[in-house]
């Protein structure tokens, strides 16, 4: 991920295909996931007007590798509810 200027690029590849072929011999691992930590991610939400800790609360941080090359995102935190 790379912010060049005032524009926010990202390889294309959502947090649920990421979890969805996690763990079957894929090429896509996550890394670790977090609070917001990255001042990459700090500035996105900060130009887009996004207090941070509006943001904490809702959404968390998640490294991840494709092809052996390490991306993070943010993504939405949930919960699975027992019913």
């Amino acid at each position: 991920m790379r912010i060049l200027g005032y524009s926010f690029f990202s390889k294309a590849i959502s947090s649920s295909f990421i979890k969805e072929h996690q763990g079957t011999g894929s090429l896509i691992k996550i890394i670790k996931e977090c609070t917001l930590t990255s001042f990459a991610l700090h500035r996105y939400l900060y130009q887009r007007q996004v207090p941070i800790e509006v943001a904490k609360q809702s959404w968390k941080e998640v490294t991840y590798e494709v092809f052996s090359k390490r991306y993070f995102t943010i993504q939405w935190k949930y919960k699975l509810l027992d019913l």
